[in-house]
């Protein structure tokens, strides 16, 4: 049994969508109203942190910004696309 250990979280400001991460290089990302996790990402860094950034309104939209652990390259991640291109940061 593979156990998952979450070195951290984030909730958007209106609530409805919490990101954990963890250092297995894993992302998980829930809608908190309907208890569903709608996305989980494998990658291609070590997350330190993670925040979601928000449009007009204070509105989490599709999009969170992770620095990585090693250098603390911060990296923009686009929830319909998965990560972003390497050297995007």
């Amino acid at each position: 049994m593979r156990q998952w250990c979450c070195a951290g979280m984030a909730v958007s400001n209106d609530g409805t969508l919490l990101v954990t991460f963890s250092h297995d290089q894993s992302m998980k990302i829930f809608d908190v109203v309907n208890f569903d996790m709608m996305h989980m990402l494998q990658l291609p860094f070590v997350p330190a942190a993670a925040e979601w950034v928000y449009r007009v309104r204070g509105h989490a939209r599709d999009c969170l910004q992770s620095p990585q652990m090693q250098n603390y390259c911060i990296h923009r991640l686009q929830l319909a696309f998965g990560c972003c291109p390497p050297g995007s940061c």
